[in-house]
C-alpha cells in the first residue's frame, strides 16, 4: 500500500514539474506537428498572448568545440502567427509588435535576432509585427563545457507603441545539446 502511494506521488510530482506552458488546445494532436511556436492570443482582438507548441519536445541544438569553447546554434523552432481562429485560440490584430523575452535562459543560453543578442533575463529580441509575423531566432548555448541538456525559460510580450496583449505565461524549452556531425 505505502508503496503504491508513493508511486502515486511520485507520478504526480513528475507531471507537474514537467508542465512546460500552456496546456495544448482541444485538437492540438490531430495537427502535423510544426516547427515553429505558433503565436496566438486567448482572446479576439485583445487578452493574453499565447505561445503554441510541443513544448514536451527537445530542440535539438548541433554543437562544434572551437578552440575549447562549445558553440551550439540552430534556427528552430522559429515563430509564426496563428492565421485563422483554431480550438479556443485567435489570431493578433494587424501591426502588433511581437517580442521573445527571457525569464530565465538556462546556463550559457542566449537568443539573437535582427541584429541584436538577449542573454539575461528582461532581456527580448523582436521577432515581427502581424500578420506578416514569421521569424526565426538563433538559439544558441556558448560554454567551456557541453552539457546532455539545459532548460531555458521565455515568454512572448507585446512591444508595440500601444500593448493590446497581455504578456504570455512563461513557457520553457528544453535544449538538447549535440556534437555535430557536419
Amino acid at each position: 500500500m505505502r508503496r503504491n502511494i508513493t508511486c502515486v506521488v511520485v507520478g504526480a510530482l513528475f507531471a507537474f514539474l514537467s508542465s512546460c506552458g500552456p496546456e495544448k488546445p482541444e485538437g492540438f494532436d490531430s495537427f502535423v506537428p510544426h516547427v515553429d511556436v505558433i503565436v496566438a492570443s486567448t482572446e479576439r482582438g485583445g487578452g493574453e498572448l499565447i505561445a503554441w507548441f510541443d513544448f514536451a519536445a527537445r530542440v535539438e541544438l548541433p554543437c562544434q568545440n572551437l578552440e575549447g569553447l562549445v558553440f551550439c546554434s540552430s534556427s528552430a523552432p522559429g515563430f509564426a502567427g496563428l492565421e485563422s481562429d483554431s480550438n479556443g485560440l485567435f489570431p493578433l490584430l494587424p501591426g502588433v509588435l511581437v517580442a521573445l523575452e527571457i525569464v530565465d535562459p538556462g546556463p550559457g543560453i542566449r537568443i539573437a535576432a535582427g541584429g541584436v543578442s538577449a542573454s539575461q533575463p528582461g532581456e527580448r529580441v523582436l521577432l515581427g509585427k502581424s500578420p506578416e509575423l514569421h521569424a526565426h531566432v538563433e538559439w544558441q548555448f556558448v560554454g567551456g563545457q557541453m552539457p546532455p541538456e539545459v532548460v531555458g525559460e521565455f515568454r512572448l510580450s507585446d512591444a508595440s507603441a500601444q500593448p493590446r496583449y497581455q504578456p504570455s505565461p512563461t513557457f520553457r524549452i528544453l535544449f538538447r545539446l549535440s556534437r555535430s556531425t557536419r
